[in-house]
């Protein structure tokens, strides 16, 4: 799902490069990513010609142009000169600076798909029900769903936001309590919106209370109506929570020497040779494992 953007930004969201400038990239002239005198694009892991973004035939794409540190498409590092499918909503790092690719015109919501909601075992909408749900009992297992789906996202975004860890716990409880507070009477129509808005909304609600701007619960529509996804550091780390979650995934449709392959080979830069040594393959074969895994999960992102 190569989304059709006439445009495309790059937004910084690296801890020290969160506070530059987004790049747009104009569909006609492309853009060549490499070393600059300022900007995040001076940061020293970005070599003199590091990457290339081009749109053609209706589709963007991205390409590592032979870069000394490397670049990574939603975790997975590129060979150099491989050609791949670039879409809004994917993250890009080019040596050590991340960057969230955004649109030029919003991004459709995805047909619900219950096969790459986060955790496979229960769907987005059957875990809506239960945190609406009366029964106590029903609410504890909803509570336990949720903290074991989302804990470490809301940790990850609340910390980058300079909340210290003694107040990060009550501050994912008081999330929690606000999508209770917001879910009564609510039935969830993806068409409307993804449930990470909804997530940021709630967490932005806590952000507030936090610092003393706000008080009272969120009402219904103020959480619902519509949902809040401009935050591209959420972005980030929504889409970094979701590869780690794809990836445990992966482990009941892979074998263990094609993950290890793909972890190595495709995402830690090791090259094809030296993985092939190790794990008594040839260097074919790891490359085969990583494109096999790098597609299986470009496929659920697309859908995500």
């Amino acid at each position: 799902m190569n989304e059709k953007s006439d445009r495309l930004r790059l937004h910084p969201v690296t801890d020290h490069e969160a506070g530059h400038t987004c790049i747009e990239i104009d569909r006609q002239e492309g853009l060549r990513i490499g070393r600059r005198d300022d900007g995040w694009l001076a940061h020293p892991s970005i070599s003199r010609q590091h990457a290339r973004v081009t749109h053609q035939d209706d589709s963007w794409t991205l390409v590592d142009t032979n870069s000394t540190s490397g670049t990574w498409l939603n975790t997975v590092r590129l060979e150099s000169d491989e050609l791949v499918p670039l879409n809004p909503g994917d993250l890009i790092a080019f040596g050590q600076v991340e960057c969230v690719v955004e649109g030029g015109a919003s991004i459709p919501a995805a047909p619900p798909s219950p096969k790459t909601e986060h955790t496979s075992d229960i769907t987005q909408t059957e875990f809506i029900v239960a945190l609406n749900a009366e029964d106590s009992e029903d609410r504890e297992e909803a509570w336990w769903i949720f903290d074991a789906r989302y804990r470490n996202l809301l940790e990850r975004y609340l910390r980058s936001r300079g909340c210290r860890d003694h107040d990060i716990a009550d501050m994912c409880q008081d999330v929690f309590v606000s999508l209770i507070s917001a879910l009564k009477g609510f039935t969830y129509d993806r068409t409307r919106g993804r449930f990470r808005g909804y997530l940021l909304r709630c967490v932005q609600h806590a952000l507030a209370k936090k610092m003393g701007r706000e008080t009272r619960a969120p009402a219904l529509l103020e959480v619902w109506d519509p949902p809040s996804e401009e935050d591209p550091v959420w972005h980030a780390i929504w889409r970094q929570e979701y590869v780690i979650d794809l990836m445990r995934q992966a482990r009941g449709q892979f074998d263990g020497k094609t993950l290890t392959a793909f972890e190595r080979h495709g995402r830690a830069g090791e090259s094809s040779q030296t993985v092939a040594k190790d794990l008594e393959m040839t260097p074919e074969a790891v490359r085969q494992a990583k494109h096999r895994v790098a597609s299986w999960l470009r496929t659920r992102l697309d859908h995500e």
